[in-house]
């Protein structure tokens, strides 16, 4: 297997370390695309020296993160982040250890990243260090977590995100069990602030194959409300918000089932007059992941309310005065306006109480269909002589049908 090597400078920058007794390695993704031989943009280092033994090698560096052991090296060709080998306590927030612990192996360090394919090293004469065979997933084209999906996803939820985004970039397929704690996890995908998901997006947007861009969408949340909001024989409107920033065809399955869809935008008040029209004369609800800019709308359909809104927290990883509590507002002048419940970003959506024979009835497209089948107690996955497997593809959207086999896994 050829790689790609690194340049001089960067070789000469991980010598400089070793020479005076300390471990130095490229990891991450730089070492991936190394081996898949594919452009490299950052290089990123991996040491058993401290952030300030780093400090004392290089002429100009910046203490970017030396809580986590980050020092970014400015180096006359660009600058490289040098990070000691850490492990990591408790993800309190989500996304940042509440305490790490410096290490001296490079393997234990590997260890806390999020997939095999990113969890390699290498050394400056060339020796890949691949303890979770980072390489024979790179040649498998598989995306797999290191060690356990669902404590990986817990600790930062943007990884569910990520590893859709890989699959978009390097035509990869997202291995069954990693695939299955993304589902399981789906509701952890509230506490990511919404600039750090639309970075995820307009990567993926921007791969070769962007209607993965889907699948995100496809990967429980809206699905799973959809459902609930069926089984309480509540009507349902699916909200575009920010849809300046949207694909619009990304919600194309949904249009399909019936369901109506608002786009809408609080910056240029697009939809907000169609988005009236549905909302008088009944109590709606907002309901959906935190940052995602309901405030921000409700304010824009009654200007007068002045709900607080803001920008992102750096330290909380999420929407300034995010809502905490519902709250209840009139839209207009009269009750022929409407009223709107205001409401915090959901943390999870959990379908258990769902029997899985009763979940078909929940997905509208299915339900004449589901009289058509051989059996009267299709489930609609394996059974043969299943008109809604044989309707994937026309009346019923494959995406649409892969959210049903997620959520019937999660069913009683």
């Amino acid at each position: 297997m050829t790689l790609t090597a690194p340049p001089e400078y960067i070789v000469s920058a991980l010598k400089r370390v070793a020479a005076e007794g300390h471990e130095c390695f490229l990891v991450g993704g730089c070492v991936r695309d190394a081996v898949m031989n594919r452009q490299i943009h950052d290089w990123d280092f991996a040491t058993s020296a401290t952030p300030a033994e780093i400090a004392r090698l290089f002429p100009k560096t910046l203490m970017t993160g030396e809580r986590f052991g980050t020092v970014t090296v400015v180096l006359p060709e660009c600058s490289v982040e040098i990070t000691t080998f850490r492990t990591e306590g408790v993800y309190s927030d989500g996304r940042h250890p509440s305490e790490v612990e410096f290490l001296s192996s490079v393997c234990e360090d590997l260890s806390r990243r999020d997939f095999t394919i990113n969890a390699m090293a290498k050394s400056a004469d060339g020796e890949i260090i691949d303890p979770f065979d980072g390489k024979r997933d790179i040649n498998s084209r598989i995306i797999r977590c290191v060690g356990s999906p669902n404590i990986r996803f817990s600790e930062d939820a943007l990884r569910m995100f990520r590893a859709f985004r890989f699959r978009a970039q390097l035509g990869f397929e997202i291995d069954g069990e990693t695939e299955r704690a993304i589902y399981s996890n789906a509701g952890m995908a509230s506490r990511i602030s919404s600039e750090r998901v639309r970075i995820e997006l307009e990567k993926t947007l921007l791969s070769k194959q962007p209607e993965i861009a889907a699948e995100m969408i496809n990967a429980g949340l809206l699905d799973r409300f959809l459902v609930l909001a069926e089984y309480a024989e509540i009507p349902a409107v699916i909200c575009v918000n920010k849809s300046d920033l949207a694909v619009c065809e990304m919600f194309e399955p949904y249009a399909k089932t019936g369901y109506t869809i608002v786009y809408t935008s609080a910056l240029d008040d697009t939809g907000l007059k169609d988005l009236r029209n549905i909302m008088a004369g009944r109590l709606n609800v907002f309901a959906g992941p935190s940052g995602v800019g309901k405030s921000s709308l409700i304010n824009a359909l009654s200007p007068g309310l002045g709900l607080e809104t803001g920008g992102l927290s750096t330290k909380l990883g999420r929407g300034k005065h995010t809502t905490r509590h519902t709250e209840i507002f009139m839209l207009g002048a009269s009750a022929e306006d409407g009223y709107c419940v205001d409401t915090p970003g959901f943390t999870s959506l959990d379908v258990a109480e769902i029997h899985k024979n009763e979940l078909a009835q929940l997905f509208p497209e299915f339900r004449e269909l589901t009289a058509e089948c051989k059996f009267g107690n299709c489930l609609h996955v394996k059974e043969t002589g299943c008109a809604v497997k044989d309707s994937v593809g026309g009346k019923v959207h494959p995406l649409r049908y892969d959210g049903y086999l997620k959520i019937i896994e999660l069913c009683r």
